[in-house]
């Protein structure tokens, strides 16, 4: 994956209290980006929120049924998430 990087959906970098989660830009690995999709859909943005969890999984990085999960969390189906990437696909 050299040459690929992570970037939010909106530039902006996100903290948790074990720092920045975005990694500056740098490709995450597993782990971090199980713990930006936990800190993305905490402080849920719909769009926002969608993107950074999408670019990860364009990425090969996450799961769809990773994000799935990571929604469910906070109370969002996954029927939901399904249609929303179905939107994001479209909009290509």
């Amino acid at each position: 994956m050299t040459g690929v990087r992570f970037v939010p959906y909106n530039g902006k970098r996100k903290s948790t209290s074990k720092g920045d989660v975005a990694m500056g830009g740098m490709i995450p690995n597993h782990d971090e980006a199980l713990t930006i999709l936990d800190v993305t859909f905490g402080n849920f943005d719909k769009w926002e929120t969608y993107g950074d969890a999408f670019s990860l999984v364009d990425q090969g990085i996450v799961t769809l049924l990773e994000v799935m999960d990571a929604g469910h969390k906070v109370g969002i189906t996954p029927s939901v998430i399904a249609m929303r990437r179905r939107q994001f696909l479209a909009m290509r």
